[in-house]
């Protein structure tokens, strides 16, 4: 069990590190953060939930193997981590790049409704109930009809539904 004084109200976990929603609306990671997966501006490991800088009032937050996702009230996306393969979605993405604190995707800001990730890539409902994917796109999980290494900004994915929810794997 995780010892912690603060109360959450959801957990996500991958294979690396878990985050967690306070009751405030604070996001809370711990586990490995080698990639500046946990949020907290260090790139170090951590057996106890620290606290994420930057996102003070979050209301979901998704996690992939070494990057974390959040949005926020104001319906803006911040990523952290690792970004080796555009999973930060901000326009940089690359072997050298990662952020240990959030940083805000800047295509969605004041607009995402939800927010997933899977293991190299994310995804989120916008407005209008449209999905961009960004990220690792190896083997098309992006869903854009094309294949490429990764892509660095979110791209519009056509499903021929208006979603509800989503949910990404590994």
């Amino acid at each position: 069990a995780v010892k912690s004084s603060i109360q959450f109200t959801t957990v996500v976990a991958s294979v690396s590190h878990t985050c967690a929603l306070s009751l405030s609306g604070g996001v809370h990671c711990w586990g490995i953060g080698s990639a500046g997966s946990l949020g907290d501006g260090a790139s170090k490991h951590s057996n106890v939930p620290v606290a994420v800088k930057g996102v003070t009032v979050a209301e979901e937050v998704a996690v992939g193997e070494h990057f974390t996702c959040a949005r926020d009230l104001d319906q803006d996306t911040f990523c952290w981590g690792s970004n080796s393969q555009g999973q930060l979605g901000d326009g940089a993405g690359g072997t050298s790049q990662q952020s240990s604190t959030p940083v805000v995707v800047p295509a969605l800001k004041g607009k995402t409704l939800a927010v997933a990730a899977g293991r190299d890539h994310a995804c989120a409902i916008i407005a209008g109930k449209k999905v961009v994917c960004w990220g690792r796109n190896k083997d098309g999980e992006l869903g854009g009809g094309a294949v490429s290494m990764y892509e660095k900004v979110p791209k519009a994915v056509a499903l021929g539904f208006l979603p509800d929810a989503l949910s990404l794997g590994g």
